[in-house]
């Protein structure tokens, strides 16, 4: 049990099994571009969980919510306006002065939300929304007012804001109202090395390609994924694995079938000690350890340390496994840390259970994982290192 702080090596230097990639989100747009000739020109402002920002200053983050907007109805005359409610946010937050823009009922995730409208999409703007960072890596104008909104939210949620966006560009940050509006969407690229790589392990491996997701927000990356792998393979069958949680409970699962062959479910289980969750853990392994994953397919995870993903990557060690994982979450979870990053984090006893009783009797990847105070970013790694878990690692 490693419930220090000295934990061994996340990473095995001696393998060269770690890449940095560029996901091929220009199919998408290559995608909507064959499928509409739609002239609607959208501004979209994405809603904030406030359930997720402890001790924030509600009233003052709405006072200057209510400035940002006014500033996007001045410098957008003739766009539709449109207000996307976070789906844990209440529809039409009553502090908000809305006039001038649609309120979408919709409350799927902001991801696939731009995945269906990235043809209409023009501008993107939000408070503090990750939703924010993804659109800009898709390809669209997109802004963050999160400069201007850090003096209501507490040290340790300023600090997980300002860590998770710390590579974004200058010009993705908007800190003067009175500024004019700039574009700034990104160039999207075609990673030759990436698409070479793929037809490499597609050529090993002629099975199933599944994805595993826990976070409905990751859509859009799997898709691209997957339609990369049907360039590259016509004909191959792309599975969906899913670990349903509430978040899920917002997706249209038509829409996402579209995209896959087949979808497998299972239960998001958090560590816990109470006797019923640990048998649903126990059943749930039990589930996943009969799944037909054959030798010839491919699991294509995120590096995580859920219950799902750890049965996967453990009990088929002969497919072929990749993690998918972003730079900021390599960072997090893999990279080294200051003495003082665990200052804001902590271990429950519930943890402890999981990993000194349930992952041994499971025969899972023994876990490290600390809470953060700040509710930003947890850390949860693997105590073996990761590449030797995984046959790559593919950091976007």
């Amino acid at each position: 049990m490693y419930m220090s702080n000295d934990f061994p090596p996340a990473l095995n230097e001696a393998k060269d099994n770690i890449y940095n990639i560029t996901p091929p989100f220009y199919l998408l747009n290559e995608l909507a571009q064959k499928s509409s000739a739609n002239e609607e020109k959208w501004v979209v402002f994405w809603g904030t969980q406030f359930d997720n920002l402890p001790q924030i200053d509600e009233k003052e983050f709405c006072k200057q919510t209510n400035l940002c907007l006014d500033y996007i109805r001045r410098n957008f005359s003739g766009y539709k306006l449109v207000y996307k409610p976070h789906p844990a946010e209440p529809v039409i937050y009553p502090l908000l002065n809305l006039n001038g823009f649609d309120v979408l009922n919709e409350r799927t995730v902001a991801e696939f939300f731009v995945l269906k409208n990235i043809d209409k999409i023009k501008y993107v703007f939000s408070a503090c929304s990750m939703a924010s960072m993804t659109s800009w890596h898709l390809g669209l104008n997109s802004h963050s007012f999160w400069p201007l909104f850090k003096y209501t939210a507490i040290p340790a949620t300023r600090d997980g804001y300002d860590d998770a966006f710390k590579k974004m560009l200058p010009d993705f940050f908007i800190s003067d109202l009175s500024q004019p509006v700039k574009e700034n969407k990104k160039v999207l690229i075609r990673d030759q090395i990436l698409r070479g790589n793929f037809s490499e392990i597609l050529d090993k491996k002629r099975g199933t390609a599944w994805f595993i997701v826990g976070d409905p927000g990751l859509l859009v990356l799997t898709i691209s994924m997957a339609l990369l792998i049907r360039q590259i393979s016509p004909g191959r069958k792309i599975g969906l694995i899913i670990e349903k949680h509430h978040r899920w409970g917002v997706m249209d699962m038509n829409e996402v079938a579209k995209y896959f062959d087949d979808i497998k479910t299972f239960p998001r289980l958090f560590y816990s000690l109470r006797p019923a969750k640990i048998w649903k853990q126990l059943r749930t392994a039990w589930a996943i350890k009969g799944s037909n994953i054959s030798s010839e397919d491919i699991l294509i995870g995120g590096g995580a340390i859920s219950l799902v993903e750890n049965c996967f990557v453990s009990y088929f060690p002969k497919s072929y496994k990749m993690a998918l994982i972003s730079d900021e979450a390599f960072r997090t979870c893999f990279g080294p840390k200051d003495p003082s990053f665990f200052q804001t984090h902590f271990s429950r006893r519930a943890y402890t259970f999981s990993n000194l009783i349930l992952e041994p009797l499971l025969g899972l990847h023994r876990t490290i994982y600390r809470e953060d105070i700040g509710r930003v970013a947890n850390f949860g790694r693997y105590q073996e290192s990761v590449n030797d878990i995984y046959d790559q690692m593919l950091v976007f």
